[in-house]
């Protein structure tokens, strides 16, 4: 629902450049993809001790950072 809505506010970019709106599922797909990995990764390394629940602010603040840094190229590339 929030993609259709989101879609639905740039629906007169989306007319520009319809061939843009075939990449939306692809998009998606890729964050949730690298939430996985991220998780998976996660739960990896509190298995193996390498991290702890007292690391938690440590991660949260470079998973963070690392969104951040996506979304911002994201954003400059114009797409």
């Amino acid at each position: 629902m929030l993609t259709a809505s989101a879609m639905g506010y740039f629906d007169k970019e989306i007319e520009k450049a319809v061939v843009l709106a075939l990449f939306v599922p692809l998009i998606i797909s890729s964050g949730g993809n690298s939430g996985s990995q991220a998780a998976t990764l996660i739960i990896r390394a509190m298995a193996l001790q390498e991290i702890g629940l007292k690391d938690w602010w440590y991660v949260m603040k470079k998973r963070s950072s690392q969104e951040y840094a996506l979304g911002l190229s994201w954003e400059l590339s114009g797409l």
